[in-house]
This record gives structure tokens, sequence and C-alpha cells, in this order.
């Protein structure tokens, strides 16, 4: 972003998508946003993480720098292990639509998953296999409905969703949550939303082993394994949620573009959801390349395609902007205590400081290994481009990303809120 406010990347001619006036930062890196939150960085082993991939598994081995207060140990079952009452998961949900040449979800072909009654888990429990049936015997596919998720769900995103989430964590000095959630008294039940590979639900399954953490998708893409008071779901998160029990903790991560309307799919359902004095939290990407001292060319490549990505998202009636608009999202539902924090993430190695550096890098490497993927649909249905032309137009877009001349960075905005108890008097209740 320029000195004038103007987001880079928007045609000075339009209206802009996104309007960060009070988004202001200086270049000096001493300036980004890092909690003190007591960690010390330490480099792990080698951490080999199990994706599922309907029956079978894929093994990653993560080596790099992390911030954290402990270290996360996957918890691995033998498979006899497993609940004898687990049902068989849907082939219509496995029969993943191939186009591009890559995966995508499914979940509109006509499996429509029950939530579950949370009351009812059996405590331990790990589900190699999940159940899937229609609400009604005569279910089918909203076939008026937009696609559920514009971008695949594949090994290689599989991969690289992975990867992503140590990054945040990172980002975010080691910390999973910002909501005050107490450790001496966690909440008994956890959802996590558009959960990817669950990689998040699981580490908070290990950081809250009384907590029942629930984690849904519209994939079976997280791991076979996963501890005991873990378990995933497929459901459309926009659809209406019928959870019998009320959650203590909800939780968002990544989403933007996954939505037709936040407030009405997720947030304002998320309150519905909650226990009193319940938390919901959301951790958003803003879909903006921003520069403070202009090193980035509004009119250069990465620009141009981000540009061209929030139209096109927009048309795809799954808006890319998120991050810039959940506190007033969380304030007009009726959350309370609302807070937010805004980091910065780089988009190379370009800042002077170590361990943002390092951030840059892999969030640099991760996002080119995205671009793809995040194009590919979107660009052939609303512009028409054909594979070829989008990634011939993705070369000079990853040359510019990895060009350390060039200071760019996202706005990751991480927005928390409390639901008010009975009878508490709050600002938008009287209005």
């Amino acid at each position: 972003m320029g000195t004038s406010g103007q987001p880079a990347g928007d045609n000075p001619n339009r209206n802009s998508l996104l309007d960060l006036k009070n988004f202001k930062f200086t270049f000096d890196v001493s300036n980004f946003i890092e909690p003190d939150v007591g960690c010390r960085i330490f480099s792990l082993d080698p951490w080999l993480l199990a994706i599922g991939c309907g029956r079978c598994s894929i093994f990653i081995h993560v080596m790099s720098m992390f911030v954290g207060c402990d270290t996360y140990a996957t918890v691995v079952q033998s498979p006899e292990l497993v609940d004898d009452g687990s049902m068989s998961l849907s082939e219509s949900v496995m029969d993943y639509p191939h186009e591009f040449g890559r995966t995508y979800h499914a979940y509109r072909a006509g499996c429509m998953l029950q939530p579950p009654l949370l009351s009812s888990f059996r405590f331990p429990r790990y589900l190699v296999s999940r159940s899937c049936q229609p609400k009604s015997k005569n279910a089918t596919a909203d076939r008026s409905k937009p696609a559920a998720y514009a971008y695949p769900n594949d090994i290689p995103e599989q991969e690289r969703l992975a990867f992503q989430g140590p990054i945040i964590k990172n980002l975010f000095g080691g910390r999973l949550y910002f909501a005050p959630l107490s450790p001496a008294k966690p909440p008994q039940f956890i959802l996590d939303v558009a959960t990817g590979v669950g990689d998040w639900a699981i580490e908070m399954g290990d950081r809250f082993p009384s907590s029942e953490v629930v984690g849904t998708d519209l994939s079976p893409i997280q791991p076979d394994m996963v501890p005991p008071n873990v378990n995933f779901y497929v459901e459309d998160s926009s659809d209406q949620w019928d959870y019998t029990d009320k959650f203590g903790y909800i939780h968002t991560r990544l989403t933007a573009g996954s939505w037709g309307n936040f407030q009405k799919e997720v947030a304002e359902q998320a309150f519905d959801a909650l226990e009193p004095g319940g938390w919901f939290e959301s951790q958003e990407v803003e879909a903006v390349f921003a520069c403070d001292d202009g090193t980035l060319d509004p009119a250069g490549p990465m620009c141009t395609w981000l540009h061209e990505m929030r139209v096109a998202a927009e048309n795809f009636q799954r808006p890319a902007i998120l991050g810039s608009t959940l506190k007033e999202v969380f304030e007009s539902v009726g959350f309370v205590d609302v807070q937010q924090l805004i980091f910065k993430i780089p988009m190379n190695e370009w800042p002077r400081d170590e361990r943002l550096k390092e951030i840059g890098r892999m969030w640099g490497e991760n996002f080119s290994q995205g671009l793809n993927g995040f194009s590919i649909q979107l660009m052939n249905k609303v512009f028409g481009r054909t594979p070829a032309e989008v990634e011939l137009s993705l070369v000079k877009i990853r040359e510019e990303l990895s060009d350390p001349r060039v200071h760019a960075y996202m706005p990751v905005f991480v927005v928390w809120g409390r639901k008010p108890f009975v009878g508490e008097e709050t600002n938008t209740m009287m209005m």
C-alpha cells in the first residue's frame, strides 16, 4: 500500500474492493505485530504428518524453524483399535471431480452428513472411516448454489495446507488462538469450521485433552489417525448448523473465498451454536498485496493477478475480501469484548529480522505452490482463459513474488469476540 492508503493492485479508476484507510504500517520491520507470549525459538525434529487420502495416506516431513511454547506430538493409533461402530464413507464424497488436472470437492454430488450429537461421542474414539448419510431419503445436491469451494482438494493442495498452518502459527508467535481460553477450565466442545487437513484441530486436541474437538470440511482429507478427542465430519458449513450441544469455542482460519455471506453463513450460526460466554475467533489473510516503501508495482503481475482474482471471486459469489470486515461483522452479530490484531506476513525473504525473513521465505514458497490451484478454476470459469494461458501468466507472478527487492506483504486479521451471558446488556442489544 502506498502512502495514499490505496490498496496496491486496485485500478484507481474503479471503486476499491477494500477500504484500508485505518490499516497503516511503517516499513520498519520492528512495527510488525508480534505478541509477547513468552515463547522460545526451537528447531523441531522432522515432523511426520499423515494426511488422509481416501484409503491411503501420504506422509510429509516438515523441517523448519518454529516458534512455540511446547512441542507437538501426533497421536498414532493402531487401526485394530478403531471404534467398530464407525461407518464407511459414502462413495459420492470420495468421487472427486477431475478438472484442469486437479481434483475438487465432491460434496455437492449428493452426500449431506447430519452433524453429530456432541454429547453422544464415546471417549476415546478414532474416526478412521466416517459415516455419511443424506438428511433425507430424497436428498440431492442443490445445483442452484454456486460451487461451495473454487479450489482443489488433491494431494498437492493437501501438502500446501499442511505447510501453511505452521507458517501462520509461527507468525502468531506460536499461538493457536488469541481468545482468553482457560487452560485450567478449557471449553468442553471446540469447533473448527473448514478445518482443511485438520492440523489446527489436532493440535487443539493435544493442547486440551479434556475437550472434544470437532473439525468440519467439504472433503475427508484429514488424517485417519488422530487424538482420541478429535473428530472430523464432512459437511458444508454454509448450510444450516444442527448441533444439539453448545460449543465453548469456535474457530476459522484462512477461509476467505469459501463463503457467499460470512456473516449469515458462519458468524450468525457461530453465535447461535456457542454457549453463553463462549468465544468465536477468525484468523484470515486478506486478499491484498500491500507495500510501505513503493517497491511493489501497482500495475505489475502480482497486483494485476490479485485484482482479477478478487473480481473473479465476486463473480463466483465467494468474495475474497473477509479479514478487514471481521470486526464489524462480529459486533453486528452481537459479540462483545471484540478484539482485533493485524499482522503482516511477508511475501518473500525481504525483512531484516531473521524470524520474519524465514516466515517470508516459507510463505512465499507456499503461496507460489498454491497459485495454480488458486487461479485455474476462477480464471477459466469467469474470464474464459485456458489452463495453458493461466499457467503461462503465473510465470511472471512467481518471479515477482520471489524478488526480495519487492517488499510486499499481506495483512492478516485476527478477531475474536464473546457471546454475552443471559441478561448481559450490550451496546448492540440496546440499539
